[in-house]
């Protein structure tokens, strides 16, 4: 391979964007690669092995040092971003093994844990996975706090962000006897939102706070505590987390205009047809109008059909658990945005339970959740209390917490947990925290 000497405008010639990395780390681009304008030849001068690198890749490291995991000599003195890490609560621990253009770090917060993260990001307040910087935080992080409040709210005390505003003068609109947040129960706690002509409270639960990792850590039964101490009071609460209104909102929309009775139709369950329809039938109109959306593994599915228009649909499913269709599961009851049906679930139940009789089926089951309902609408179509459930998990990324991330996903099987190690000391561990809704009820219906 052809070669020349190497002189100091060497980098500038050849295009190298981070040249000032390159150099810093001890590193001689030696030539142009002879077959490619796009490439240089690099001389590592740790191990002396020279290799090709593509330019915008050239900050990344000798492959043979990589291989043979040969630490980095001590190079954080030559960091600019120890300030910004310092700042932050943070050590600069040591370069990436791999890429120059990573820093390893130590967070001196509770964890102690050591992360990996790219120098152009070190930025970011939120560095650390496994906790917060509540506790780090410096007085440049608090002023730097304090002036997004007063630039986005106007208010440095703000207590609740945009989307719940938006939750907030949005019920508004519809009934303007609303009462402002803070309205005490009897336990000393507050109501973001209270209706008291429909004996409706509803608690917006952003993510970033309402779980139990959070600068006010939310425990188990916390949820489901408030909820108990609404349903003293006479009063049903509704529990909304932020990424169901950021995403799901159409559909949480119709639920409040259900429970605040604001229908633009109202007709009567014998107005309209009762027919079987499609799978694809029904998982299209659930999409729409469902929360959870679509099922899958549909058995039979029964619409109400009034003018035409498909109006109500719901769902038989075979049990998640069981192989055989002796218990089979309502797995979804939906009607269309802004229509009352007056009779049309006993319409649907009754139908079902037809379609389950012919499938020689024993009993259909299912599940209230307490966090939009009281499961009323079981008991007045025949269907028994069988189970009231504990209040159940989902995880959140602590460093980002915009959408619920299933339990199931992070089951000890599939994320490669050590034997001794627990589900939730292993998610503490990728920075994912548990957050926890009102419970459910298991509902019955004998079909003997």
């Amino acid at each position: 391979m052809p070669r020349r000497e190497i002189n100091s405008e060497l980098p500038s010639e050849l295009g190298i964007n981070d040249a000032r990395t390159f150099e810093v780390f001890g590193y001689h681009a030696i030539d142009v690669h002879p077959n490619s304008a796009k490439k240089v030849v690099v001389n590592c001068p740790f191990c002396g092995f020279e290799y090709e690198r593509i330019r915008h890749r050239i900050t990344t490291r000798c492959p043979t040092c990589v291989y043979r995991k040969e630490p980095w000599p001590d190079l954080t003195k030559v960091l600019d971003d120890v300030e910004t890490l310092r700042q932050f609560g943070y050590t600069a621990y040591s370069i990436h093994p791999a890429s120059m253009q990573k820093v390893a770090y130590r967070c001196t917060g509770s964890c102690e844990n050591i992360h990996v993260r790219y120098r152009r990001r070190l930025n970011d307040t939120t560095l650390c996975r496994a906790c917060t910087t509540s506790d780090r935080a410096t007085e440049a992080v608090k002023t730097a706090r304090m002036k997004t409040l007063l630039e986005h709210y106007g208010n440095p005390n703000k207590a609740f962000g945009k989307t719940e505003e938006e939750l907030r003068t949005l019920i508004t609109s519809w009934c303007p006897d609303t009462l402002p947040k803070a309205q005490s129960l009897s336990n000393g706690q507050g109501l973001d939102i209270l209706i008291p002509n429909k004996k409706l409270g509803i608690e917006y639960c952003g993510l970033a706070w309402h779980h139990e990792c959070s600068p006010s850590p939310r425990p188990r039964n916390y949820h489901y505590n408030k909820m108990l101490v609404c349903r003293k009071m006479g009063l049903q609460l509704i529990t909304i987390f932020e990424d169901e209104w950021l995403y799901k909102r159409i559909q949480i929309e119709n639920i409040l205009k259900a429970r605040l009775g604001i229908h633009s139709m109202k007709v009567g369950a014998r107005e309209c047809q009762v027919e079987e329809i499609s799978s694809y039938q029904a998982s299209g109109f659930l999409e729409n109008e469902h929360l959870q959306g679509g099922t899958n593994r549909i058995l039979s599915a029964w619409g109400l059909i009034y003018e035409g228009r498909l109006i109500a649909c719901a769902t038989l499913s075979p049990h998640h658990r069981q192989n055989n269709n002796d218990v089979l599961v309502l797995s979804r009851l939906c009607f269309a945005s802004g229509v009352s049906v007056t009779g049309g679930t006993s319409r649907l139940i009754d139908r079902l339970s037809s379609s389950a009789r012919d499938l020689k089926a024993s009993m259909i089951v299912s599940w209230s959740d307490n966090r939009w309902s009281t499961g009323a609408v079981y008991e007045r179509t025949g269907f028994t209390l069988a189970e009231e459930l504990p209040p159940d998990y989902s995880y959140v990324l602590v460093s980002k917490p915009r959408e619920r991330i299933s339990k199931q996903s992070q089951q000890k099987s599939r994320t490669g947990c050590p034997e001794n190690t627990t589900e939730h000391e292993w998610a503490l561990q990728h920075g994912l925290a548990r957050i926890w809704d009102c419970g459910h009820k298991r509902w019955e219906l004998p079909l003997t």
